[in-house]
């Protein structure tokens, strides 16, 4: 056995990026270019129990350690919803359209399908009813419902995830420190916001701000492809599919998602954004996020780059794409159609007030050692709210994610210092357009990386 002092931290089966929910998504958007790839996708889902079996030993093993730490309930849910739409799964249909698309003799495409019903009857089902099962075990065994901080050496993982996921070199004090300096610097920016325009300080409900009247997300993207010119680099024009997210994964789904394409696909294959319900205009800096000049934009980019070793494209660090994203939607507002876009700007700084909390609350949650009624007062005291419904749902998250909401948060904070230190340097030689370059053409890096490439970027124009 290993001795690793870190051993079976690792979370498998969290219930919003869990494996168990990423292998239907990449099922179902699996691209089959020839027979062959056929033949693999079987062979894939054939492969599905076995894998998962060997999550389901080593979540056995986690939990029997006391280091277990998944909204079980939520597990359970989804593979219900999954085992219960059997033959009819959107996955198998979805697979079955894409043999159809290679134009197969009616024999042997057909055969195929045969072979993937039948992997899917006696791989994929059983695979999801044995972690549906295991929930069932888990949840009698233990589950940690306080934190990395009640780990031994929790504390100590907590640090290191954060450091590899946000890609900084600040320690936990300096990330909470930082956090609470730009809790104040947003507060006085949102004080001085309203003092120069105080009909701001009758707005009662933010969430009925109007950002346009596109009707789509499709036209919303086609008006930002144009729109984000004049801050960020010409990219080509992008060929995307807008994907509503089926009934049965609609609970354990983010708002929306743009899925990565393949670093081999032709430069014409449609990118994918999934969105979840209905079109609204508030979507607006979602579809930022997702879309331009968020991750569907960056990834592109980045791709279309010449002399760039291959496997840079296999390289990733979530703070970068994430970061950039949440970075790009804070400041999106400025891109929307209307006039007046004060208040726009006000629910900006007010989502990354929020997002400030947030972060902190991840800290005081993993290692801090905050308890359950430590984060209900903490709630109360920075948004009066006492939805206990609502809390204990946002706290699961918290549980089974450590360092996610700053690898969006902190990160898209680091972005800002990095285009706020460049401007002050550079005056009226800086170029957001140029700025922008050299972060999207450096990449998926860690910001001492990114920050000094910037620094090449002022010193070459100064």
């Amino acid at each position: 056995m290993s001795d690793n002092k870190f051993d079976y931290y690792q979370q498998l089966f969290e219930s919003i990026s869990g494996i168990h929910y990423q292998i239907p998504t990449m099922l179902a958007d699996w691209s089959l270019r020839n027979e062959q790839d056929v033949k693999d996708i079987i062979s894939l889902v054939n492969d599905v129990l076995p894998y998962l079996q060997g999550a389901i030993d080593y979540t056995k093993e986690q939990a029997k350690r006391d280091l277990l730490m998944i909204d079980v309930d939520a597990v359970r849910e989804y593979c219900d919803n999954v085992i219960k739409s059997g033959e009819n799964s959107l996955i198998l249909s979805d697979i079955n359209k894409n043999i159809d698309t290679l134009n197969l003799e009616e024999s042997v495409g057909n055969a195929y399908k045969e072979q993937l019903k039948t992997a899917f009857n006696s791989s994929f089902i059983p695979a999801y009813q044995a972690v549906k099962d295991l929930m069932d075990e888990v949840s009698l065994t233990g589950n940690n419902e306080e934190g990395l901080v009640k780990f031994k050496n929790g504390k100590e993982y907590y640090e290191d995830m954060l450091k590899g996921e946000v890609g900084t070199d600040m320690s936990v004090a300096e990330v909470k420190e930082y956090l609470q300096n730009k809790m104040l610097e947003v507060y006085q920016e949102m004080t001085t916001l309203i003092q120069e325009n105080p009909d701001l300080a009758n707005m009662t409900n933010l969430n009925d701000v109007k950002y346009s009247d596109f009707t789509s997300v499709s036209e919303t993207l086609d008006y930002l492809k144009t729109a984000i010119n004049t801050d960020f680099p010409k990219i080509d024009n992008l060929n995307y599919e807008i994907i509503t997210v089926p009934d049965a994964w609609k609970d354990n789904f983010s708002p929306a998602a743009y899925l990565q394409g393949k670093i081999d696909a032709p430069i014409d294959t449609p990118e994918l954004i999934y969105i979840n319900g209905e079109y609204s205009q508030s979507l607006f800096g979602t579809i930022e996020h997702e879309g331009y000049p968020g991750h569907m934009y960056q990834h592109t980019y980045f791709k279309q780059q010449k002399n760039i070793p291959t496997v840079r494209y296999l390289i990733d660090y979530n703070g970068y794409s994430e970061g950039w994203a949440t970075y790009v939607e804070w400041n999106g507002y400025k891109y929307a159609p209307v006039e007046d876009k004060d208040v726009l700007h006000l629910l900006s700084l007010n989502d990354k007030f929020t997002s400030i909390v947030i972060g902190l609350m991840d800290i005081g949650i993993h290692y801090d050692g905050w308890t359950y009624e430590d984060y209900k007062n903490y709630w109360k005291e920075n948004f009066n709210i006492d939805d206990e419904e609502v809390m204990l749902e946002q706290y699961n998250l918290f549980i089974e994610t450590p360092t996610n909401y700053l690898q969006y948060y902190l990160s898209g904070f680091l972005f800002e210092d990095l285009y706020n230190n460049a401007s002050k340097e550079l005056g009226d030689k800086f170029s957001a357009v140029d700025f922008h370059e050299v972060i999207l053409s450096t990449g998926p890096a860690p910001f001492k990386i990114l920050e000094k490439q910037v620094n090449k970027y002022i010193n070459s124009n100064k």
